[in-house]
């Protein structure tokens, strides 16, 4: 069975590198989005 989608890894490393990868990615976005988080996050972390 198709599902049509691509996965695409971004990043690689440790738990420790990936969690601080995807806080810099979360302030990335609320630099860029007014300070508004990503619609799905709760949290910085």
């Amino acid at each position: 069975m198709e599902n049509n989608a691509e996965m695409v890894f971004e990043e690689s490393g440790s738990k420790k590198e990936m969690h601080k990868w995807q806080n810099d990615k979360i302030k990335e976005y609320k630099d860029c989005h007014n300070g508004c988080r990503p619609p799905l996050n709760k949290s910085d972390w």
